[in-house]
C-alpha cells in the first residue's frame, strides 16, 4: 500500500486555476447490495498503489499558455502512460485489490484524498489522451489542492490466481499547476486512502498513508 512517483524527464506534474465550485467527475453508478450480506472470501490485505508523474515540459514554462503538467494513475492493466502491468506486486503494480481466499467480498468503499502542495485543476484531456474514470468511481476536486476519489461496488469477486477479479480498476487523471511554474522535485503529494469491504469473517478497514512524493 504505496505511492511510486517518478521523476522521468519525459513527465511533469501540474496545478489548478483560480478555484471556482468542485469539480465531480464520475461513471456509471453501480447497483445497491444488501449492507447485511457477508462474502464468502477469507482475507488477508487490501492493496492500493498509484503513480504519480510530471509530464515533461516543452519549452519554457507558463502558468496561462505552458503550465507545469502531470497525472495520477492507478489503472492496474491498461495505463495511458504505460504504468501498468498484468500482476498484483505489491512494488510494481497499479491498482485497488484484495487479497484471500477465493470467493467474493461485498459493500466495497475506498476513499482516496489526494493533496498537493500547489493549486491544481483537472484537464479532462491531456498529452496522454481523456482521462479514464470507470463505473464505480467518482472524482471531486473539494479544494484547489484537493482530490477526492471514492469508489463503491456491492461485490467483488476475489481469486488468488486470475488478474482482473477482486479490484477497483482504479483511474487515470491529468491536471495542470495554476499558481506558478514548478521546478522539479518543487510539487508534492500525499494521499490518504481507506478500503472497507466485508468479507467471510465480517467488515474488514484498511487504512493507508502514502507520500509524500517529490515530483
Amino acid at each position: 500500500m504505496s505511492e511510486n512517483s517518478s521523476h522521468v524527464s519525459r513527465r511533469s506534474l501540474a496545478k489548478g486555476m483560480a478555484w471556482a465550485a468542485p469539480v465531480v467527475l464520475s461513471a456509471a453508478s453501480v447497483p445497491a447490495y444488501a449492507a447485511s450480506k457477508r462474502g464468502t472470501a477469507t482475507t488477508t490485505a487490501g492493496q492500493y498503489f498509484r503513480t504519480v508523474a510530471r509530464k515533461a515540459m516543452r519549452g519554457t514554462c507558463n502558468v496561462t499558455t505552458n503550465p507545469t503538467r502531470g497525472y495520477i494513475d492507478s489503472l492496474p492493466y491498461k495505463s495511458p502512460a504505460g504504468n501498468s502491468d498484468s500482476n498484483r506486486s505489491t512494488t510494481s503494480s497499479n491498482g485497488y485489490w484484495v487479497e484471500g481466499s477465493a470467493g467474493t467480498v461485498t459493500n466495497v468503499s475506498i476513499t482516496s484524498v489526494i493533496t498537493f502542495n500547489h493549486s491544481i485543476q483537472i484537464e479532462p484531456t491531456g498529452s496522454y489522451g481523456a482521462n479514464v474514470i470507470p463505473a464505480g468511481w467518482t472524482v471531486t476536486q473539494t479544494s484547489p489542492t484537493t482530490l477526492t476519489l471514492k469508489y463503491t461496488a456491492p461485490v467483488w469477486q476475489v481469486s488468488t490466481s486470475v488478474n482482473g477479479t477482486g479490484d477497483a480498476t482504479g483511474v487515470f487523471i491529468q491536471f495542470k499547476v495554476t499558481d506558478g511554474c514548478v521546478a522539479v522535485g518543487g510539487l508534492t503529494v500525499t494521499g490518504q486512502t481507506t478500503m472497507t469491504y466485508t468479507d467471510a469473517n465480517g467488515t474488514k478497514t484498511m487504512p493507508k498513508n502514502t507520500g509524500p512524493a517529490y515530483l
